[in-house]
């Protein structure tokens, strides 16, 4: 669930990685299929995409809880150091995800 600091809640927090200026953590949950932000300062805890399921063997592109992922593997910020989206990696495919909108979008795999 999201909140600030033990009021929060992560589900099987598989891969974790750093904004280029440290102010921000995104989480991907392995489980539960949420890619979730953490803001270091504060340690409020945002949902930025994915749905709370894990009985859908598939990757679904869309915005916030429209996406759904499939088992949450891996997280890395974007090269360019703006911080303002990730690539995620889940059993299927490699999507990038925007961290201002919640829009997710496949680059590779099904």
């Amino acid at each position: 669930a999201d909140g600030i600091g033990a009021a929060a809640s992560l589900d099987h927090p598989h891969d974790i990685a750093i904004s280029p200026d440290g102010s921000l953590a995104v989480v991907t949950e392995y489980l539960s299929g949420h890619v979730r932000a953490i803001t270091i300062s504060t340690g409020a805890v945002t949902t930025i995409a994915g749905v709370a399921t894990n009985s859908i063997a598939e990757s679904v592109d869309g915005t916030g809880a429209s996406a759904v992922f499939y088992e949450l593997i891996g997280v890395a910020f974007d090269p360019s150091g703006d911080g303002s989206w990730v690539v995620v990696s889940d059993e299927t495919s490699v999507r990038v995800v925007n961290l201002g909108t919640g829009v997710v979008t496949t680059i590779a795999g099904t």
